[in-house]
């Protein structure tokens, strides 16, 4: 971890909120633990999970609407139902976007459904910095504790 350092930090968090299942939780509390500047951990690992996100919208918009159309002839009904649900509910689906596994499939949900690009960067934005500012400075308030 500490060969790769800051760049580390940010492509695993920008992985984890891909398709790939990488739990950047725990690669976030090891860099507390390495003593590496808290505000800079949050802004690197913010970052980095939110463009992985923005990244998964953009699958959701521009490649799966595509195979879903193909494959989903005869279920139309359902994708024009997933799209509607997905569009009505944005704003919760992109702010709990930082759930682990879910909010992956809440960002593609996004991008299916051509939400508003804006809004979804805002809330999935506000949604991932909060869920690290909570491990950041909770790992760090432990550490007090235990070690």
């Amino acid at each position: 971890m500490e060969k790769y350092g800051l760049l580390g930090l940010f492509l695993s968090t920008f992985a984890s909120s891909t398709i790939l299942p990488i739990p950047s939780e725990l690669v976030v509390a090891t860099f507390v633990a390495l003593k590496y500047n808290l505000w800079l951990i949050l802004f690197i690992a913010s970052l980095g999970n939110v463009l992985g996100s923005i990244t998964t919208y953009a699958l959701g918009y521009f490649g799966i609407t595509k195979l879903l159309q193909k494959m989903s002839k005869h279920n139309s009904a359902r994708v024009r139902y997933f799209r509607q649900k997905s569009a009505q509910y944005g704003s919760i689906l992109a702010f709990f976007s930082f759930l682990p596994f879910l909010g992956d499939i809440f960002t593609l949900a996004l991008g299916l459904a051509k939400y508003n690009i804006y809004k979804a960067i805002f809330l999935i934005a506000l949604g991932k910095t909060l869920r690290y500012a909570v491990i950041i400075f909770g790992v760090q308030e432990a550490s007090k504790w235990f070690l």
